[in-house]
């Protein structure tokens, strides 16, 4: 069980020491990179969070599976980890660190439930209303509900609009019972 708090101190951290330096951009990209190595590698996970093994040999580990791939601010970073032994938040910190870059871009996502997939025109008129109601620029990504019957369910960061019939069917059952 990962830590949120410890998780958000970090990549909080590491976002200002980035933005610093001006290497979001990069950053991010590489960072994807460093959670696709995670997901794709459960060994190397297993591995640094070992606690047998020493911190000189899990730094290693790391510069040998990047090969100098990374940023300096990254690799520091890492290695920073590595030291306070809190290298089992590498694998959510690229979840946790773009939900940050994207609060500093002022970009929101949303997700989007619909029984079938939207044209592009239907889209961009979504993301336009969904800009108009945010105030920040939406990035939408869809996917397939057929439970919904029909209409959308839209979620964005903590809101939830739900436009589906069976959203609408319960509305209407419940006011019924009352």
């Amino acid at each position: 069980m990962i830590d949120r708090v410890i998780l958000g101190r970090y990549a909080k951290a590491f976002m200002e020491t980035v933005l610093e330096q001006k290497l979001l951009d990069k950053v991010e990209g590489q960072l994807a990179n460093v959670d696709k190595v995670c997901k794709d590698n459960p060994s190397f996970v297993q591995t640094l969070n070992n606690p047998l093994l020493a911190k000189d040999k899990k730094k290693a580990l790391i510069e040998k599976i990047f090969s100098g791939s990374l940023d300096p601010a990254l690799r520091n970073f890492m290695s920073l980890l590595v030291d306070k032994r809190r290298e089992h938040i590498l694998p959510y910190l690229h979840e946790e660190f773009s939900r940050l870059a994207d609060g500093h871009k002022n970009i929101v996502k949303a997700e989007v439930e619909t029984v079938f997939f939207l044209s592009p025109q239907q889209v961009e008129g979504l993301k336009k209303k969904l800009s108009a109601i945010s105030g920040k620029q939406v990035v939408i990504n869809q996917s397939i509900n057929p439970d919904i019957i029909g209409g959308l369910v839209i979620t964005m960061g903590s809101k939830i609009i739900d436009a589906s019939v069976v959203g609408r069917l319960k509305k209407a059952k419940e006011c019924m019972l009352k």
